[in-house]
């Protein structure tokens, strides 16, 4: 009988080690979920200081990112779907819009 109490006695020690180590994984990774969504903020807020102080370049990025759109589309076959979200996507972010959409499509993650 005391080797028993022993043994569930360790049992809890082991589950709570186990509840410990998940708490620490999981608000690690809620770490560095609010870094990137920073750091992903930050550059957008760049971005947009940049073109409201030229806001010629953003429509000449936007217009230029939206042909190359269509081009690769027609040439090469993407097969990237043009809509409304797509069309956004890179009239907002321009070139880097367009590369975005060109990786979430070659890696099959979206617009598929």
């Amino acid at each position: 009988m005391h080797s028993l109490a022993r043994e569930s006695r360790d049992f809890s020690k082991g589950a709570e080690a186990h509840l410990n180590v998940y708490w620490v994984a999981h608000s690690m990774s809620k770490t560095y979920i609010e870094v990137g969504a920073l750091i992903v903020a930050l550059i957008v807020l760049l971005l947009l200081i940049v073109f409201i102080q030229n806001p010629i370049a953003l429509i000449i990025n936007s217009l230029i990112a939206i042909g190359i759109l269509f081009l690769l589309n027609a040439i090469f076959g993407l097969g990237i779907p043009i809509n409304i979200v797509t069309i956004l996507v890179v009239a907002i972010g321009g070139i880097v819009g367009l590369l975005l959409i060109i990786i979430l499509r070659l890696t099959r993650i979206a617009f598929v």
